[in-house]
């Protein structure tokens, strides 16, 4: 440990950790370690502050089961200094004897303090010149272990060249035993001690646990597993723990002075009682030593999870050792730079190389890592995945399996947008994401918001199969394993049980089970339908078509197997939805409960799962959701209770509100479908009920355009075939198919666009020729009929102010140059563009809005979703920017609104991740101005992995051309991207890009570099050299398939 003379600013030292100095002094921040600890590993969740020793709060599978308390983010920032890892240095000298603790609330000009940053370690450095000790923290999780665990290391470095006598506390201040529940412990924790204790074993660990359950209930059982804490020194010596905090703080029940230890010796305190009762136990060991001139002390612990004592002991013997402890962070680090290859780039800016990195880490931890198993019958399994909750999304309720290959929880939305560039990245993926999105759109148009994982199941087909294959191993825990479904995590750890079994068979054993096994998804209602979750699903078909072109039909029309979710929920009617609320028509009530359903996927008449093709499923998506335009026909009503991407527009729904966000999309994808008409053969096979619906719409829509019929009667008549429809699809369908010929297709289709179009248009017109994202309808004037039903007979259009969204997701509709630019234009001019910060905000001022919009309206300006710098949101935005071909714009706009090119000590972070917002110049406190606040695990992640993709291969990486496959490279980049004329990436996941720009040019302009040629390189080192920028036929196969390890492209 290197003390260093001058001060620096952020920055990426040789070990490639991301240093912050002095970072206790620093605007507050909330992260975490990533949790990845191999699909042999069990992981632990992990969360840390930018103050004290900086880990807060520590658990297994989610906050209830938390080993330290789980703090939101801002108390977490003062909790971290009483509650969290401590440590206390009693210096002995003739002189005098003093007690101090480095990284605590007291410093002066003569400590300087470092956080170092990686994905899976952290290190703690305080520089103490005025003592002549250094104090250097680490932190890690344990991979590939059959337990879970934060291993810690405290390093004591005496800097003079005077001999020094000290004593060392070090631990943890509180531990929440096993079986304490977090929310529990909040509510009623002075009871809930009651059941705790700490107690310390004849092998000088200690375990923490409840000693029975708490429910008032007549069963009470005993807590059998345990958390476990274990430390040892640099001689490999394990040192005895304390577990009592009173005998380390006496009477401070503050925990901030370590009265005990400075009126008793170390030794004193480490013969102490055994047990800690009544109280919540702590987690510290001592040592005492003499340090020698530039002498180092350390101390070694491990805090976690094993099912019980005797596996603690068992494995003490390998795990208190200096080598294992070095080996696992090498290990921990290895593998997140092992995914993070996968979009391994070297451009002439290290910090966008590492930015690039640290998206597809964080986009992997919320939309998870693919694996396949399988032999033939390749199956797709995700790991490392959670929902984001974390100590600023205190809201979110995250879970992460303690298991093998571990999966977690997610949301429809952020799942599907993570997933978006798997297929680019591996390949491999296929149409894995596509079938399961689909699948999920009901016939209502709608989906369910909640994704737990996949699991396997044996078919009764095949279970003698599948006995007679794994009778072999004589293992009752793997045929009952077999029996239920299971994820791939529970059958390696059966494996893993039989003894005699290598390691390296188990992988294979486990293909040969999975490939006789089918496959499901557990997914839950949730709590709603939000508007805009079906428009990913086309983000996700049109990176599989940029990689998979020539599959287009086999994708839209051969494959027959894809279904319909049926959740337990439908949407009502106008007639059981609408009421007055204070002399105003509302819309309060959205859903209700279906009285029963015995599956959730829809069935016919007959009984049989009802299965059709995607370009189907596209088409019943298309017409219902065209049935669910707004009574001006500009938006699509939120008619189902729940808002579309901002959340906290959640109160327009009950003012009859509508997002033209998803007409855009709808265009979009009505667009698709006609552009891909040409694969369809035969007539479509439409479920009857859809069929006479669809039908029925054209009739009204005709009527409509030729102004046979107004607005408002055929908003009503339209909404009245959808709600019929509706209630004939609720729980089944009849079964009978009707044919729709292409042509008719295409006739109702351009109907459609023209009924958008004119909507649009007339948006516009009377909305200052701004493009709108919001609005919401008063009702003029209504009747009531004698059941109590209200109708509307007019409408009031309220528009609300300027957003981002909308004009975003207009983009998607194929704009012509003069618009696309003029409405670029536009959005710089408006108050949506932040011309302190150059940046993009959510909207305008919300000032004089209604609260009833949401809770958008009573946030603070420039702070969560009001007015403030929605990453996500902009990076959408920025993603249009370059698929648009604005390119001077965005790379204008990107040296300001990516972090790796912002000042760090405005954006109050690494500038190696993302925010969920940063605060924008519309907040009052001007202190806050471009700080990144809520870490990470944001949509933004995606955005940027399209951006990049972009930015180094071009948009179309693959066509198919007159049944030739085609591989194109069309990068767009400026000049300054290139380091001495030359950059690297990497496509495909795994084939090296390397590009050589001879006369140092921009690669789009007017005078614009272009590939001049291309060099394929296989793995062994054969190579073959195409002229221009396209490789087609054969050797594009061979691209695609990965068997080219390398591709040099000349620019010119």
């Amino acid at each position: 440990m290197k003390e260093e003379n001058e001060q620096k600013y952020d920055y990426i030292d040789e070990l490639g950790f991301y240093v912050i100095e002095n970072y206790d002094k620093k605007a507050p921040f909330a992260s975490f370690l990533s949790a990845i600890a191999g699909v042999e590993g069990i992981p632990m969740w992990s969360f840390y502050v930018n103050r004290g020793q900086a880990i807060s709060s520590i658990g297994i599978r989610d906050k209830s089961n938390c080993i330290m308390e789980f703090f939101p983010a801002n108390e977490a920032y003062k909790m971290v200094y009483s509650n969290g890892f401590r440590t206390f240095i009693k210096v002995k000298s003739n002189e005098e004897e003093f007690v101090f603790e480095p990284f605590s609330m007291t410093t002066n000009e003569n400590i300087r303090r470092i956080i170092k940053i990686k994905n899976n370690e952290l290190r703690l450095v305080e520089i103490n010149s005025k003592l002549n000790l250094n104090t250097e923290i680490t932190y890690f999780t344990i991979p590939n272990e059959e337990f879970s665990a934060l291993g810690r290391k405290i390093e004591v470095v005496n800097t003079s060249d005077v001999k020094t006598e000290i004593e060392i506390l070090d631990g943890l201040a509180a531990i929440l035993p096993y079986g304490s529940d977090n929310a529990t412990y909040k509510a009623i924790g002075n009871t809930l001690r009651s059941y705790m204790q700490g107690e310390i074993k004849e092998d000088r660990t200690a375990v923490y646990k409840l000693r029975s359950s708490t429910e008032d209930t007549t069963q009470v059982g005993t807590v059998e597993n345990s958390y476990f804490y274990v430390a040892f020194d640099e001689n490999e010596d394990i040192l005895k723990p304390i577990v009592d905090s009173d005998n380390i703080f006496g009477y401070d029940t503050s925990l901030k002075e370590p009265v005990e230890f400075k009126n008793n010796t170390i030794g004193a305190l480490l013969n102490t009682n055994k047990i800690s009762y009544n109280k919540v136990p702590c987690a510290f060991t001592g040592k005492s030593t003499f340090l020698e001139g530039n002498d180092t002390t350390c101390i070694y612990s491990y805090v976690g999870y094993m099912n019980n004592s005797d596996d603690v002991n068992k494995a003490l013997k390998k795990i208190c050792k200096k080598s294992y402890f070095d080996v696992k962070i090498s290990e921990s680090n290895e593998l997140v730079d092992n995914i993070s290859k996968h979009v391994d780039t070297k451009t002439a800016y290290p910090l966008f190389d590492e930015y690039v990195k640290q998206c597809y880490i964080d986009n992997v931890l919320r939309g998870g890592y693919p694996l396949e198993f399988g032999n033939r019958d390749k199956k797709i399994y995700y790991v490392y995945s959670r929902k984001h909750g974390d100590l600023e999304r205190d809201y979110n309720f995250f879970s992460i399996e303690p298991n093998f290959y571990s999966q977690g929880n997610g949301n429809f939305r952020d799942v599907n947008q993570n997933r978006r560039m798997d297929v680019y990245i591996h390949s491999f993926t296929g149409v894995e994401n596509i079938k399961l999105f689909s699948d999920l759109i009901q016939l209502d148009g709608y989906n369910p918001l909640v994704i737990k994982g996949k699991k396997f199941y044996v078919d009764e087909s095949k279970r003698e199969n599948m006995l007679n294959l794994v009778n072999v191993y004589e293992s009752e825990e793997l045929v009952k394993t077999l029996v239920d479904k299971f994820t791939i995590g529970e059958l390696y750890s059966s494996l893993r049980n039989i003894n005699g079994i290598e390691s390296k068979k188990i992988n294979k054993i486990m293909n040969d089970i999975i490939e006789m096994c089918s496959e499901t998804v557990e997914i839950e209602f949730g709590e709603g339908f939000w508007s805009d979750h079906w428009t990913y699903n086309l983000d996700l078909i049109e990176e599989y078509l940029n990689i998979y072109p020539d599959k287009v039909k086999e994708l839209l029309i051969k494959d027959e197997n894809y279904k319909f979710y049926n959740s337990p929920e439908y949407v009502l009617p106008r007639k059981d939805k609408y009421s007055i609320e204070e002399g105003k028509v509302r819309q309060y009530a959205a859903l209700a409960k279906k009285d029963n359903i015995y599956d959730n996927w829809i069935f016919d008449c007959h009984g049989n799962l009802y299965k059709t093709n995607l370009f189907t499923k596209l088409l019943i998506l298309a017409g219902i959701k065209f049935m669910t335009l707004d009574p001006m026909g500009f938006g699509i009503e939120m008619e189902a209770g729940k808002p579309g991407w901002n959340d906290a527009m959640n109160g327009l729904p009950g003012l009859l509100g509508s997002s033209f966000s998803e007409t855009a999309e709808l265009k979009r994808l009505l667009l698709f479908i006609k552009d891909n008409l040409n694969v369809v053969e035969e007539p479509i096979k439409l479920p009857e009920e859809f069929y006479k619906s669809i039908c029925e719409v054209e009739k009204v829509l005709s009527l409509n355009l030729n102004e046979e019929l107004t607005q408002l009667e055929y908003w009503d008549k339209v909404s009245t075939i959808r709600e019929e429809y509706r209630e004939k699809t609720k729980y089944s369908i009849s079964g009978n198919n009707s044919n729709l010929e292409v042509a008719a297709i295409e006739i109702v289709i351009n109907k459609m666009l023209s009924k958008i179009d004119l909507g649009i248009e007339n948006a516009k017109n009377m909305n200052e020729a701004k493009i709108p994202t919001f609005m919401y309808y008063d009702v003029s004037k209504y009747e009531i009929d004698n059941k109590g039903a209200i109708r509307p007979l007019e409408f009031k259009i309220n528009f609300l102010p300027l957003f981002l969204e909308g004009p975003t997701r207009y983009f998607k509709t194929k704009l012509d140059y003069v618009e696309k630019h003029e409405l670029y234009k536009s959005i710089k001019k408006s108050n949506v563009y932040d011309k302190k910060l150059k940046m993009y905000k959510t909207s305008e001022s919300l000032e004089d809005v209604s609260f009833e919009i949401g809770r958008a309206r009573s946030f603070t300006a420039g702070w969560l979703e009001r007015e403030s710098v929605f990453m996500h949101m902009e990076f959408k935005y920025i993603l249009e920017l370059i698929k648009n071909r604005l390119y001077e714009e965005f790379f204008d706009d990107i040296k300001t609104a990516m972090p790796p090119f912002m000042n760090p000590g405005v954006y109050g972070r690494s500038i190696l991740e993302n925010s969920s917002f940063i605060a924008s110049s519309s907040n009052p406190d001007e202190r806050t101005h471009g700080r990144g606040f809520v870490a990470r695990l944001s949509g933004t992640t995606v955005e940027m992995l399209n951006i990049w993709k972009l930015m180094m291969a071009g948009e179309k990486l693959f066509v198919y051309e007159d049944g030739i496959l085609k591989f194109r490279l069309n990068p767009i980049l400026t000049k300054d991207f290139f380091k001495d004329n030359a950059l690297i990436t990497t496509i495909l996941g795994r084939i090296k890009l390397v590009y050589t720009n001879i006369n140092n040019k921009n690669t789009f302009g007017p005078e614009k570099g272009i590939i001049g040629e291309i060099t394929l390189v296989d793995a062994d080192n054969n190579m073959i050299k195409f002229k221009g920028n396209e490789v087609c036929g054969e050797f594009a196969e061979k691209i695609r398939n990965g068997e080219i390890a390398e591709i040099q492209a000349t620019i010119l």
